[in-house]
């Protein structure tokens, strides 16, 4: 990676600049353990929380099928605060269930043992990008840099994390893969932009911030391609 130190935030921050570090019980939240007028859980809630905050796996093999959310990315566009409530859930989320299931599919009955199956062996071959062999595109002198928020629900960070790591190994090395290949997390950054984070990185065109290879990860891509100058960080 480049670019970003991370850490568990500080008392003047209000978002996790590295989720993963941050342990949370969420029995703290039960009424037991509320002595203010703060909201707290049931017991059943609370058993709901624990199973979102694992992530995904297979009912029958305990198989991991994703990675869980991220913390911090409960209000963020997308995260627990819209997914709540069916009637805000926007429909355009739910486009690979239409295309395998039909569109009156209710996705809350969604096996995530043999629908899954279904899913992938009519959706993978066509969607998923998980290779971690982007020998071809070094050795043609391509450039990649991949950035994604740690406050994103829709796309943890972990996910792009796990892939980088892949691409590493199958390189050998860090520094192999840093000539070609970096990574960027943005810490508070929700999906795509936005959230409680400093993370103004440029590229959207409406930037009150410099164009230039320091501030701008579009400018900065660029410097890299045409000039060899690779990013190590974006202010």
């Amino acid at each position: 990676m480049g670019g970003f130190r991370l850490s568990c935030n500080s008392r003047d921050d209000n978002f996790f600049t590295d989720p993963r570090l941050l342990e949370f019980a969420p029995e703290t939240l039960a009424a037991s353990q509320i002595d203010n007028d703060r909201v707290s859980l049931t017991d059943e809630q609370i058993s709901a929380l624990k199973l979102i905050y694992a992530g995904p796996t297979n009912p029958r093999t305990g198989e991991r099928i994703y990675t869980p959310l991220p913390y911090g990315s409960e209000d963020c566009w997308g995260g627990l605060d819209l997914q709540q409530d069916p009637e805000q859930l926007p429909s355009s989320l739910l486009y690979p269930f239409h295309w395998v299931f039909g569109p009156d599919f209710d996705y809350s009955t969604f096996d995530f043992d043999r629908d899954l199956d279904t899913l992938n062996e009519q959706l993978a071959p066509i969607l998923n990008a998980n290779n971690p062999d982007v020998s071809e595109l070094k050795a043609l002198g391509g450039k990649i840099l991949l950035y994604t928020g740690t406050a994103d629900p829709l796309v943890p960070f972990q996910d792009a994390l796990h892939y980088y790591e892949r691409v590493i190994e199958h390189q050998g090395s860090l520094d192999q893969t840093q000539d070609f290949f970096r990574l960027f997390l943005v810490p508070g950054m929700g999906h795509c932009g936005g959230g409680p984070g400093l993370n103004e990185i440029g590229f959207r065109g409406d930037s009150s911030f410099p164009v230039d290879s320091d501030h701008d990860i579009l400018a900065a891509m660029v410097d890299w391609v045409e000039h060899g100058k690779a990013p190590d960080t974006l202010i």
